[in-house]
């Protein structure tokens, strides 16, 4: 996840909302007291934003994709312990 203290242990970035990204969300949003809903709303959306300033990568190294998701061209590789600032926007606006 976003440097905010979360990791993705098992599938790092993969460009999937999956169930190990919703976890860390949840886990997100009742460190920071905020309702659990497990997903990207208005509240969680402010605080993500004004708490991450960086990505590093925590798994193995993955692709970097022009866009969200799999189906988006490869760019580049992303490798374990690269520390990117986070200035992009992805999915749904969560940015």
């Amino acid at each position: 996840m976003l440097n905010v203290g979360e990791v993705l242990p098992k599938y790092g970035i993969d460009g999937d909302f999956g169930s190990e990204t919703q976890k860390a969300l949840i886990n997100f949003q009742t460190k920071n007291n905020i309702p659990t809903t497990g997903v990207v709303d208005a509240i969680t959306e402010s605080l993500l934003n004004t708490q991450h300033k960086t990505v590093t990568i925590v798994g193995g190294n993955c692709n970097v994709r022009v866009g969200p998701g799999l189906a988006h061209k490869s760019i580049g590789i992303a490798h374990k312990g690269d520390v990117y600032e986070y200035g992009g926007s992805t999915q749904n606006n969560w940015n």
